[in-house]
């Protein structure tokens, strides 16, 4: 059987467990764990397999969300839009909605760095 987990995904969801805030770490791991049951694999598995980098690139979105929420203080988000930002780096792709509400973030973001 043939297992599909993204590891350049998973290792920034294991990334983000290095958060000071005890809600993103447990989200981050909750993440990781759906990923890697979702997979069809063991954590076990996960750790003796070689990494191998996959050809395909990590949606947009992620990126930007990680800037994002690697860049911003806590006054700047609202736990609202932290929480999204959080919750898209599990998605593959975006909604019109969900798209619009990143760019407001970015901009939001964007507008208070340079004052």
């Amino acid at each position: 059987m043939k297992h599909t987990l993204d590891f350049k995904r998973l290792s920034k969801v294991l990334g983000m467990m290095q958060s000071g805030h005890e809600g993103e770490v447990l989200n981050a791991a909750r993440m990781a764990s759906e990923m890697v049951l979702s997979s069809g694999m063991t954590w076990q598995q996960v750790l003796k397999l070689d990494v191998i980098p996959s050809n395909n690139a990590a949606p947009t979105h992620w990126d930007e969300a990680e800037r994002l929420l690697a860049t911003v203080r806590k006054k700047v988000i609202t736990p609202y839009e932290r929480k999204f930002l959080l919750g898209i780096l599990g998605f593959k792709s975006l909604s019109e909605n969900q798209a619009k509400t990143l760019a407001s973030i970015a901009r939001k973001v964007d507008i208070s760095k340079r004052h």
